[in-house]
């Protein structure tokens, strides 16, 4: 399971390959940490199959709400010249 040197992993290769030259090293690294699309369903569900499209709704219901949000944002900052950026276009 994942748990807080997990994340402590994440900020010290972070740190480092921002740092560094090593980012491709450092990247490799990072990449193998990352859990694995079944392991984080396995927890989103709580190893129980029936949840999954329950837990795959539910995000569904989120990244809508959170492309909502985006798409004001970014109507903000366009209306009122605050930064550009070509993925709010």
């Amino acid at each position: 399971m994942y748990n807080i040197y997990s994340i402590l992993i994440y900020k010290y290769v972070i740190a480092d390959a921002l740092e560094s030259s090593n980012f491709v090293l450092s990247f490799q690294l990072l990449s193998r940490t990352v859990p694995s699309r079944s392991q984080i369903i396995d927890v989103l569900t709580d190893r129980n199959k029936e949840l999954e499209d329950i837990v795959f709704q539910e995000i569904d219901m989120f990244l809508k709400g959170l492309n909502i949000n985006i798409v004001l944002l970014c109507t903000f900052y366009a209306e009122n010249n605050l930064e550009s950026s070509a993925k709010c276009k």
